[in-house]
Protein backbone atom coordinates (compact mmCIF):
# COMPACT_ATOMS: atom_id res chain seq x y z
CA UNK A 1 0.00 0.00 0.00
CA UNK A 2 1.25 3.64 -0.45
CA UNK A 3 -0.17 6.17 1.40
CA UNK A 4 0.10 10.17 0.35
CA UNK A 5 1.58 12.11 3.19
CA UNK A 6 5.06 14.21 3.28
CA UNK A 7 7.07 12.01 2.02
CA UNK A 8 6.67 10.33 -1.64
CA UNK A 9 8.94 7.49 -2.70
CA UNK A 10 10.87 7.54 -6.11
CA UNK A 11 10.70 3.59 -8.05
CA UNK A 12 13.40 2.25 -10.10
CA UNK A 13 13.33 3.37 -13.67
CA UNK A 14 11.43 1.07 -15.69
CA UNK A 15 13.43 1.51 -19.38
CA UNK A 16 9.82 1.29 -21.56
CA UNK A 17 6.67 2.97 -21.92
CA UNK A 18 4.20 0.96 -18.96
CA UNK A 19 1.09 1.90 -21.62
CA UNK A 20 2.60 1.49 -25.28
CA UNK A 21 5.31 -0.97 -24.43
CA UNK A 22 7.65 1.39 -26.68
CA UNK A 23 11.95 1.78 -25.68
CA UNK A 24 11.92 5.17 -26.78
CA UNK A 25 15.18 7.19 -25.57
CA UNK A 26 13.32 9.70 -24.38
CA UNK A 27 11.09 8.49 -21.41
CA UNK A 28 9.42 10.33 -19.30
CA UNK A 29 8.99 9.85 -15.50
CA UNK A 30 4.84 9.02 -14.40
CA UNK A 31 3.58 10.24 -11.00
CA UNK A 32 1.16 7.00 -9.62
CA UNK A 33 -1.26 9.46 -8.09
CA UNK A 34 -1.32 12.84 -10.16
CA UNK A 35 1.22 15.66 -8.79
CA UNK A 36 -1.75 17.82 -8.82
CA UNK A 37 -3.42 15.37 -6.44
CA UNK A 38 -0.35 15.84 -4.36
CA UNK A 39 0.82 12.56 -5.40
CA UNK A 40 4.58 12.13 -4.61
CA UNK A 41 5.09 8.27 -5.69
CA UNK A 42 7.10 8.64 -8.92
CA UNK A 43 8.10 6.04 -11.48
CA UNK A 44 11.06 7.10 -13.93
CA UNK A 45 11.49 6.29 -17.58
CA UNK A 46 8.22 5.03 -17.63
CA UNK A 47 6.04 7.04 -20.36
CA UNK A 48 6.96 7.74 -23.97
CA UNK A 49 6.02 11.37 -24.74
CA UNK A 50 2.72 10.63 -26.86
CA UNK A 51 1.25 8.56 -23.84
CA UNK A 52 2.32 11.10 -21.55
CA UNK A 53 0.53 13.46 -23.77
CA UNK A 54 -2.68 11.05 -23.65
CA UNK A 55 -2.80 10.47 -19.52
CA UNK A 56 -1.76 13.81 -18.58
CA UNK A 57 -4.54 15.79 -20.80
CA UNK A 58 -7.26 12.86 -18.80
CA UNK A 59 -5.74 14.18 -15.49
CA UNK A 60 -6.39 17.50 -16.34
CA UNK A 61 -9.50 17.05 -17.28
CA UNK A 62 -10.63 16.34 -13.49
CA UNK A 63 -7.92 18.16 -11.69
CA UNK A 64 -9.46 21.63 -13.35
CA UNK A 65 -12.78 20.59 -13.73
CA UNK A 66 -14.45 18.04 -10.41
CA UNK A 67 -11.81 18.35 -8.74
CA UNK A 68 -10.57 22.06 -8.95
CA UNK A 69 -12.34 23.82 -5.87
CA UNK A 70 -11.14 20.89 -3.29
CA UNK A 71 -7.36 21.55 -4.85
CA UNK A 72 -7.59 24.84 -4.03
CA UNK A 73 -8.99 24.80 -0.80
CA UNK A 74 -6.71 22.48 0.17
CA UNK A 75 -3.85 24.08 -1.48
CA UNK A 76 -2.78 21.11 -3.47
CA UNK A 77 0.07 21.30 -5.50
CA UNK A 78 -0.15 23.05 -9.02
CA UNK A 79 2.52 23.92 -11.78
CA UNK A 80 0.94 27.30 -12.40
CA UNK A 81 0.76 29.00 -9.21
CA UNK A 82 0.59 32.49 -10.66
CA UNK A 83 -2.63 31.35 -11.81
CA UNK A 84 -4.07 29.89 -8.95
CA UNK A 85 -7.25 32.45 -7.64
CA UNK A 86 -7.69 33.97 -4.40
CA UNK A 87 -10.81 33.34 -4.52
CA UNK A 88 -13.69 31.30 -5.78
CA UNK A 89 -17.36 31.60 -7.21
CA UNK A 90 -19.62 29.83 -5.38
CA UNK A 91 -24.08 29.61 -5.67
CA UNK A 92 -25.30 31.24 -2.71
CA UNK A 93 -29.10 30.28 -1.86
CA UNK A 94 -31.01 33.10 -0.47
CA UNK A 95 -33.72 32.38 2.25
CA UNK A 96 -36.72 33.51 -0.47
CA UNK A 97 -34.72 30.60 -2.42
CA UNK A 98 -33.20 33.11 -5.17
CA UNK A 99 -29.74 32.44 -5.67
CA UNK A 100 -26.86 34.49 -5.77
CA UNK A 101 -23.38 34.12 -7.42
CA UNK A 102 -20.40 35.58 -5.31
CA UNK A 103 -16.65 35.75 -5.12
CA UNK A 104 -15.82 33.41 -2.21
CA UNK A 105 -12.70 34.36 -0.25
CA UNK A 106 -10.42 30.38 -0.50
CA UNK A 107 -10.15 30.05 3.53
CA UNK A 108 -13.97 30.68 3.41
CA UNK A 109 -15.06 28.46 0.01
CA UNK A 110 -16.77 24.91 1.35
CA UNK A 111 -14.72 22.08 1.64
CA UNK A 112 -16.43 19.60 -0.62
CA UNK A 113 -15.75 16.82 -3.28
CA UNK A 114 -17.48 15.19 -6.05
CA UNK A 115 -17.08 11.42 -6.87
CA UNK A 116 -19.24 8.75 -7.80
CA UNK A 117 -20.79 5.47 -6.42
CA UNK A 118 -20.55 2.69 -8.56
CA UNK A 119 -21.52 -1.00 -8.64
CA UNK A 120 -18.29 -3.54 -8.71
CA UNK A 121 -16.41 -4.21 -11.60
CA UNK A 122 -18.70 -5.94 -14.11
CA UNK A 123 -15.97 -8.52 -14.64
CA UNK A 124 -16.06 -10.08 -11.17
CA UNK A 125 -19.36 -9.93 -10.99
CA UNK A 126 -19.86 -12.28 -14.11
CA UNK A 127 -21.53 -9.50 -16.37
CA UNK A 128 -21.20 -9.16 -19.93
CA UNK A 129 -19.16 -6.13 -20.98
CA UNK A 130 -21.84 -2.90 -21.85
CA UNK A 131 -20.46 0.08 -22.95
CA UNK A 132 -22.92 2.22 -20.52
CA UNK A 133 -21.85 2.98 -16.92
CA UNK A 134 -24.40 2.74 -14.08
CA UNK A 135 -22.82 5.71 -11.54
CA UNK A 136 -24.49 7.89 -9.20
CA UNK A 137 -22.55 11.59 -8.51
CA UNK A 138 -22.09 11.64 -4.97
CA UNK A 139 -21.22 15.56 -2.78
CA UNK A 140 -19.38 15.37 -0.03
CA UNK A 141 -19.01 18.23 2.10
CA UNK A 142 -16.76 19.48 5.33
CA UNK A 143 -18.64 22.70 6.46
CA UNK A 144 -16.98 24.84 8.84
CA UNK A 145 -19.06 26.93 11.74
CA UNK A 146 -17.67 29.98 10.28
CA UNK A 147 -18.45 30.19 6.77
CA UNK A 148 -20.39 32.74 6.31
CA UNK A 149 -23.51 31.04 4.22
CA UNK A 150 -25.83 28.53 5.08
CA UNK A 151 -26.88 26.75 1.57
CA UNK A 152 -24.60 26.92 -1.58
CA UNK A 153 -25.07 24.96 -4.45
CA UNK A 154 -22.45 23.93 -6.99
CA UNK A 155 -22.79 23.62 -10.76
CA UNK A 156 -19.94 22.00 -11.97
CA UNK A 157 -20.09 19.93 -15.17
CA UNK A 158 -18.70 16.05 -14.25
CA UNK A 159 -17.22 13.94 -16.98
CA UNK A 160 -17.29 10.46 -15.13
CA UNK A 161 -15.12 9.04 -18.38
CA UNK A 162 -12.12 10.78 -17.72
CA UNK A 163 -12.51 10.41 -13.97
CA UNK A 164 -12.22 6.67 -14.53
CA UNK A 165 -10.35 6.70 -16.99
CA UNK A 166 -7.54 8.56 -14.77
CA UNK A 167 -8.31 5.80 -12.14
CA UNK A 168 -7.02 3.07 -14.39
CA UNK A 169 -4.10 5.11 -14.97
CA UNK A 170 -3.51 5.20 -11.11
CA UNK A 171 -4.15 1.60 -10.97
CA UNK A 172 -1.68 0.13 -13.60
CA UNK A 173 0.99 2.42 -13.14
CA UNK A 174 0.96 1.32 -9.05
CA UNK A 175 1.19 -2.23 -10.37
CA UNK A 176 3.98 -1.83 -12.20
CA UNK A 177 5.80 0.30 -9.68
CA UNK A 178 5.23 -2.37 -7.16
CA UNK A 179 5.75 -5.45 -9.47
CA UNK A 180 7.11 -4.68 -12.27
CA UNK A 181 6.24 -5.02 -16.15
CA UNK A 182 6.88 -8.81 -15.84
CA UNK A 183 3.35 -8.88 -13.91
CA UNK A 184 1.68 -8.52 -17.31
CA UNK A 185 3.86 -12.28 -18.21
CA UNK A 186 0.95 -14.01 -15.84
CA UNK A 187 -1.37 -11.60 -15.97
CA UNK A 188 -3.41 -10.06 -18.81
CA UNK A 189 -3.57 -6.32 -18.71
CA UNK A 190 -6.70 -4.90 -19.09
CA UNK A 191 -6.37 -1.32 -18.26
CA UNK A 192 -4.10 0.27 -21.27
CA UNK A 193 -7.24 0.31 -24.06
CA UNK A 194 -9.37 2.21 -21.19
CA UNK A 195 -6.13 4.62 -20.90
CA UNK A 196 -5.37 5.47 -24.26
CA UNK A 197 -9.17 5.96 -25.05
CA UNK A 198 -9.31 2.89 -27.29
CA UNK A 199 -12.17 1.58 -25.12
CA UNK A 200 -15.01 2.22 -23.59
CA UNK A 201 -16.00 -1.13 -21.48
CA UNK A 202 -14.40 0.97 -18.20
CA UNK A 203 -17.58 0.06 -16.22
CA UNK A 204 -16.43 -4.06 -16.99
CA UNK A 205 -13.23 -3.58 -14.87
CA UNK A 206 -13.38 -0.22 -12.97
CA UNK A 207 -16.27 -0.24 -10.13
CA UNK A 208 -16.92 0.76 -6.28
CA UNK A 209 -16.58 -1.35 -2.86
CA UNK A 210 -16.86 0.67 0.23
CA UNK A 211 -16.20 4.24 1.98
CA UNK A 212 -13.34 4.83 3.55
CA UNK A 213 -12.92 5.86 7.22
CA UNK A 214 -11.80 8.55 7.12
CA UNK A 215 -8.07 8.71 8.25
CA UNK A 216 -7.80 12.35 8.42
CA UNK A 217 -3.78 12.15 8.26
CA UNK A 218 -3.78 10.55 4.90
CA UNK A 219 -4.96 12.22 1.70
CA UNK A 220 -5.09 9.18 -0.33
CA UNK A 221 -3.94 5.49 -0.39
CA UNK A 222 -4.26 2.80 -2.91
CA UNK A 223 -3.14 -0.99 -2.41
CA UNK A 224 -2.64 -3.67 -4.59
CA UNK A 225 -3.67 -7.37 -3.94
CA UNK A 226 -4.69 -10.91 -5.47
CA UNK A 227 -8.41 -11.81 -5.54
CA UNK A 228 -9.28 -15.61 -6.43
CA UNK A 229 -13.38 -15.63 -7.27
CA UNK A 230 -15.16 -18.69 -8.65
CA UNK A 231 -11.94 -19.69 -10.38
CA UNK A 232 -10.47 -17.30 -11.35
CA UNK A 233 -7.60 -14.99 -10.64
CA UNK A 234 -7.12 -11.27 -10.64
CA UNK A 235 -4.74 -8.26 -9.70
CA UNK A 236 -6.65 -5.67 -8.27
CA UNK A 237 -5.74 -2.11 -7.12
CA UNK A 238 -8.18 -0.34 -4.89
CA UNK A 239 -7.35 3.68 -4.57
CA UNK A 240 -9.15 5.84 -2.45
CA UNK A 241 -8.80 9.61 -3.21
CA UNK A 242 -9.03 12.69 -0.76
CA UNK A 243 -9.77 9.50 2.36
CA UNK A 244 -9.65 12.30 5.06
CA UNK A 245 -13.37 13.52 3.77
CA UNK A 246 -14.86 9.55 3.72
CA UNK A 247 -14.42 9.60 0.01
CA UNK A 248 -15.63 6.21 -1.49
CA UNK A 249 -12.87 3.28 -2.18
CA UNK A 250 -12.65 2.40 -6.32
CA UNK A 251 -11.92 -0.87 -7.18
CA UNK A 252 -9.57 -1.44 -10.35
CA UNK A 253 -9.21 -5.02 -12.21
CA UNK A 254 -5.83 -4.33 -13.30
CA UNK A 255 -5.29 -7.98 -15.06
CA UNK A 256 -6.25 -11.73 -14.85
CA UNK A 257 -4.46 -14.93 -15.01
CA UNK A 258 -5.93 -18.62 -14.46
CA UNK A 259 -3.09 -20.20 -13.09
CA UNK A 260 -2.52 -19.32 -9.02
CA UNK A 261 0.71 -18.49 -9.26
CA UNK A 262 1.95 -15.26 -7.08
CA UNK A 263 3.52 -12.00 -9.21
CA UNK A 264 6.03 -11.31 -6.76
Amino acid sequence: MIQIARSGRTYPPVGRCIYCLSADDDLRREHIIPFGLGGNFVLPRASCRTCETITGRIEQISLRGMLGPLRTRLALPTRNKKERPQRLPLEIVKQDGSTETRAVEVQDFPQYLITFLMPPPGVLEGRERVETITLEPRLITSRRPEEPYTEWRTSLVVQPWAFLRMLAKIAHSFAVAEWGLKVFDTFTPLLAEIILSTSSYASHVIGGVADSDGTPTVLHWVHGHILAQEGREFLVVDICLFTLMKAPVFRVVVGERATPTDPT
